[in-house]
């Protein structure tokens, strides 16, 4: 594993910060996929936990936009992972389920569904990230990942 240093210089740490005012307004949507990669890669080992914080507070700054869930597929993709992934504080989980929740209870398709029914149901399904997906690593070296898309 690398060092915290080497994770916020290969990942960009320092910029997930910056860019919070520009998450949605700018197109370099590679802040979604530093924040899960970062996530996925550290996962819950506690030399890491002020990175960890760092990030959910970032992304805590994105989810605010999550009145754009409609319109803007990065917020609903960082939405979904982040409240379904298993390294995250569940408390910080249940506050951007609820922000979700909020936008989607007038949906016609979910109008009956409870805030934590919708958490206990993003929480334990893969969305675009699977976090608990066995040594990933090994898998991608042995050629044998088998994409569904």
């Amino acid at each position: 594993m690398l060092s915290p240093k080497n994770v916020s210089s290969v990942f960009g740490i320092g910029h997930i910060g910056k860019d919070s005012k520009y998450f949605i307004d700018n197109e370099c949507c590679s802040d979604y996929f530093r924040i899960v990669s970062t996530l996925y890669y550290i996962g819950n080992e506690s030399e890491y936990n002020t990175i960890k914080k760092e990030i959910c507070e970032a992304i805590s700054k994105r989810l605010n936009h999550m009145n754009m869930i409609f319109d803007n597929t990065k917020v609903m993709l960082l939405a979904l992972d982040c409240i379904a992934c298993p390294y995250i504080d569940e408390t910080d989980r249940k506050k951007w389920n609820k922000k979700l929740h909020s936008q989607l209870r007038n949906n016609k398709k979910i109008k009956g569904i409870e805030e934590t029914e919708l958490f206990e149901v993003i929480s334990r399904n893969w969305w675009f990230i699977s976090w608990d997906y066995p040594d990933l690593w090994n898998t991608l070296e042995k050629k044998q990942l088998i994409l569904n898309y």
